[in-house]
């Protein structure tokens, strides 16, 4: 069975995760978190602050957190040490972290092809709060980061952290820096310095999708201090055990629903159906997560005509073809109103 038949699957039963799931280890990502601010003169009270956690309670290692609590803990920590570098000085910690045997995993990744295999294979455990799916596209391969539950208030300081995150420890295990080249489907920040100094300055924004890229040779050059063997046995002993995840986000599940029928304008309606939903209670769980259905589908068809300009080199009557427009004036019209700008602000870019 395909990952989108599991996916539908998992629709259809209802088994999916929401933002105020409780499945993420406590002592993995938000104990790097509220440690590095205690390091910064923040007590632990202080950032832990209106979640419903207690310090002791992480560090007994069997409570579960869900994404909304953890958009708490970020709240605090900016509000307790504002530095613009914060996302980024915590990225620096997140890995190879205390993931159980996955740890270890990474600690023996051969090569970029085994580090983005894992990801792949355990994106809700190691990156929980945004999806990082790999990609190869025009010679070059990497991760791409997508949202995993909605409109998170701090999703600049997830993708800051992450990519950081990401960078950091491949250059530790490769013993080597790598020519990334990073792209941002959001408008510059003001505080770009940042991420030059941590990131690159191979740096592009108001990009169709968010990801970190390399060249395809760099895929399978050999890494030191590495071994398939141990990088495989502790594949095997998580598998074992630990409880795996086999749920999709509510808002995953969705997007991916309106990926798969992209050409054809969704009814509301029969997509609630699909998840076992009224439309009612459809409309409220995305609301819940910060979103609403059209506006899922405008950033879908956003993100994929961005793409088609800049990289398919499409014009405006065959993308108005591609989409189901009558025509190419009202593809414009509606590009108008996913970006808030013309096409040919794209392609001059």
């Amino acid at each position: 069975m395909s990952s989108t038949d599991n996916n539908w699957q998992m629709a259809a039963q209802g088994k999916w995760l929401e933002n105020d799931s409780r499945f993420i280890p406590a002592h993995w990502y938000p104990a790097l978190l509220v440690d590095l601010l205690e390091r910064k003169g923040v007590d632990p009270n202080k950032t832990l602050r209106s979640t419903g956690i207690f310090y002791e309670d992480i560090a007994q290692g069997s409570l579960l957190t869900s994404p909304d609590q953890f958009d708490c803990i970020i709240g605090n920590a900016k509000k307790h040490f504002a530095v613009k570098d914060l996302s980024f000085i915590f990225g620096h910690t997140i890995y190879p972290g205390n993931l159980s045997s996955l740890s270890n995993a990474i600690m023996h990744c051969s090569n970029l092809e085994d580090f983005f295999d894992l990801f792949d294979n355990f994106y809700y455990e190691l990156c929980p709060y945004l999806k990082l799916k790999p990609v190869k596209i025009e010679g070059y391969v990497g991760l791409e980061f997508q949202d995993a539950f909605g409109a998170s208030p701090h999703r600049k300081f997830l993708i800051e952290a992450f990519m950081t995150a990401c960078k950091s420890v491949i250059r530790w295990l490769a013993g080597r820096s790598f020519p990334w080249r990073f792209e941002f489907d959001y408008e510059q920040p003001g505080y770009i310095e940042e991420y030059e100094v941590h990131l690159s300055h191979k740096l592009y924004f108001s990009k169709p999708k968010t990801m970190f890229l390399v060249e395809g040779p760099y895929l399978n050059e050999s890494w030191p201090n590495s071994s398939s063997v141990i990088y495989s046995q502790a594949i095997s002993e998580f598998l074992r055990s630990e409880k795996r995840l086999k749920s999709e986000s509510f808002v995953r599940l969705v997007t991916e629903c309106i990926e798969e029928n992209i050409k054809t304008p969704l009814d509301l309606e029969n997509t609630a159906s699909t998840f076992g939903l009224s439309t009612s209670t459809f409309k409220r769980k995305l609301k819940k997560h910060g979103v609403n259905f059209q506006r899922l589908i405008d950033d879908v068809r956003r993100s994929r005509a961005i793409y088609l300009i800049q990289h398919e080199k499409l014009n405006n009557e065959q993308l108005a073809n591609f989409f189901g427009f009558h025509d190419s004036a009202n593809f414009r019209r509606s590009f108008k109103r996913w970006t808030g700008k013309v096409p040919g602000d794209y392609r001059n870019q």
